[in-house]
């Protein structure tokens, strides 16, 4: 899930990325921030990204476009819902919330009141523990859970093999276990990789290989066969 913040003040913006950080490890959700010192090289990286950001934490305060005309700009670029207002004043809290926005933080927030505020977007990011993101060459991809075939450790880096042919990442496989947790379709397989076993489509009890729709093969540590070859006898295999 990706999330902007938009504040001139450096110790704000630490504050909201440390905040958001800590939310979205207690929720085991995968989040990007993005952080800008202005409004306006916030509404051109808007424009610029096809992956527009499901939260923006927005400043009312700032040089240039200030955050009340910023948000009627991201209104009229199609943004309907996400914007969360931050300011050190609650002069502009009614009209906040008439141009849409879904929050409104007054500094110094507490986290407590920060997690208060985050309770409107549970499901974002609950769905968003549904994806990972791979990171290669400077280029973000999001990644569905349900089309990953497998994640195979490729020394420092990891390869997902998906229904849509295989992503890079330059993240090693161990940094991507956390992502998984709550997912049990998902068998960690030593340390070079992890195994959608709801995309299987055979095994192989004799070699211990498991295939995928390509027509790839994994081969399943022996302490593994077992539980394995159970669970996809529940699935009908």
């Amino acid at each position: 899930m990706l999330i902007f913040i938009c504040d001139d003040s450096r110790a704000d913006q630490l504050r909201l990325v440390r905040n958001i950080n800590n939310y979205a490890k207690e929720t085991r959700a995968s989040v990007t921030v993005q952080v800008f010192d202005n409004a306006d090289a916030m509404l051109a990286e808007y424009k610029r990204r096809s992956d527009k950001p499901s939260i923006i934490f927005l400043d009312i305060y700032m040089d240039g476009t200030d955050g009340m005309n910023a948000a009627r700009k991201l209104s009229d670029l199609g943004m309907e819902n996400g914007l969360v207002f931050t300011t050190s004043s609650e002069e502009h809290a009614l009209q906040a919330f008439s141009v849409g926005a879904d929050g409104y933080l007054h500094k110094p927030f507490t986290v407590e009141e920060f997690n208060r505020a985050m309770k409107r977007f549970k499901p974002l990011f609950a769905e968003s523990r549904r994806y990972v993101t791979a990171q290669f060459n400077r280029r973000e991809t999001r990644i569905s859970l349900s089309s990953i075939y497998y994640a195979e450790s490729a020394g420092h880096s990891t390869v997902f093999v998906t229904e849509n042919g295989l992503i890079r990442s330059s993240a090693p496989l161990c940094s991507y276990l956390r992502e998984f947790d709550g997912s049990p379709e998902f068998i960690v397989c030593g340390r070079s990789h992890i195994i959608n076993l709801d995309m299987a489509v055979g095994f192989d009890k004799d070699s211990g290989r498991l295939e995928f729709p390509d027509g790839s093969l994994v081969s399943v540590p022996v302490r593994l066969r077992r539980e394995i070859r159970m669970k996809l006898r529940e699935k009908g295999l």
